[in-house]
């Protein structure tokens, strides 16, 4: 079997639902990839450029102790190349909920790739025809590259999985010095400090910033980041299963669309998350109330006509009660974006065009 084969074969990728999809969708790509491992493995230097990186195979083949074959599945895994040659290996594991196995599975994972790398070389070795001793395996001179693993944990919870293996046994002091331990990189993202997330370059900065402010309860902060999102539908999606919100799904459209014609940052979408609740809001209500009425009528006239008047008259009523809606779900989002409530009455006038005591009547109504 070829070189090339084999990577063929051993570079199949197994994808997941659920969170790990998301991230991989924003993390796969070369320039935030790259800007993560820079900026937490190498302090914001340009170590890794994006050009260099080609994708590892980020699933395994290994044969258990009952004889069965067994497969490992990493999150991403990317090769760090120089002139076409592979000389450093980095993966990312992600977290969104504390496991107490974690350094047992990154073992896994690491030595997976190290044994993927051994079999490589010596199938280059047979290629050439220059195959080391059965026990030996590989020449002297023939140096594997490292692989350093990331754990990126996106709770907001602190960490209170162990860090390293010995934090998962129940190992004497007396044994300690006789069992490797093998601590992982672990990355609390929404415990960066400011200065650190400010290292970010990429679109990892806007995820990084939108974890801290949720931890620290401070979202509306965030309308005032001016940061250009590149990968505008993969942040959305990466939001919308995170914080469990289809909203995020709901403007996606809007905001990949209008990302053609000008920069998208957080302010923007902020303010066309809040529009397009209260215009999903007001259509379905118009819908509800047309449909409603339209089978009222329909025992006494045609279907045809029944439509027609339920659906002016329903225009009519909705219009009014979209009114009332609309107010009520701006200022219950007003609240959720933590905003004050003299910023939620001036919302509320310029966006219905109301008497400052008309706004006030709501706002003591609805405000909790």
């Amino acid at each position: 079997m070829s070189v090339k084969n084999e990577e063929v074969k051993e570079k199949t990728i197994v994808r997941r639902s659920g969170p790990d999809s998301a991230e991989k969708l924003l993390e796969d790509y070369e320039d935030v990839f790259a800007d993560i491992v820079n900026v937490l493995v190498y302090r914001g230097a340009s170590v890794v450029k994006p050009e260099n990186l080609r994708d590892g195979p980020t699933t395994s083949v290994f044969k258990a102790a009952d004889g069965k074959l067994g497969q490992k599945n990493r999150d991403i895994l990317k090769f760090d190349t120089e002139h076409g040659v592979e000389i450093r290996v980095y993966g990312l594991e992600n977290q969104t909920h504390i496991s107490n196995v974690m350094p047992v599975r990154v073992m896994g994972y690491d030595f997976s790739t190290y044994d993927w790398n051994i079999r490589k070389e010596k199938i280059k070795n047979k290629e050439q025809g220059r195959e080391a001793d059965y026990t030996a395996e590989l020449w002297p001179d023939q140096k594997l590259c490292p692989v350093v693993t990331l754990v990126l944990y996106f709770g907001t919870e602190p960490w209170s999985g162990p860090t390293t293996l010995h934090g998962m046994l129940d190992l004497p002091e007396n044994l300690k010095c006789f069992v490797p331990d093998y601590p992982i990189n672990l990355v609390q993202v929404a415990f960066l400090k400011e200065e650190e997330i400010s290292l970010f370059q990429s679109d990892f900065r806007i995820v990084a910033e939108f974890f801290r402010a949720k931890r620290l309860g401070n979202v509306k902060s965030l309308k005032y980041n001016t940061k250009r999102w590149d990968h505008v539908a993969e942040l959305l999606d990466f939001f919308k299963i995170f914080f469990g919100d289809k909203r995020y799904g709901e403007v996606k459209k809007q905001m990949v669309q209008a990302t053609k014609q000008e920069e998208t940052n957080a302010c923007w979408f902020l303010d066309a998350l809040l529009e397009e609740r209260l215009e999903v809001r007001a259509a379905e209500m118009a819908s509800e109330m047309a449909n409603k009425m339209a089978n009222e009528m329909a025992n006494k006239m045609a279907n045809e006509m029944a439509n027609k008047m339920a659906n002016e008259m329903a225009d009519k009523i909705v219009e009014e009660k979209c009114r009332i809606e609309g107010v009520a779900v701006l200022i219950e989002t007003c609240q959720t974006l933590q905003c004050s409530r003299q910023e939620t009455l001036d919302r509320v006038i310029g966006k219905y065009h109301l008497k400052n005591d008309e706004a006030e009547s709501y706002l003591q109504q609805y405000w909790a």
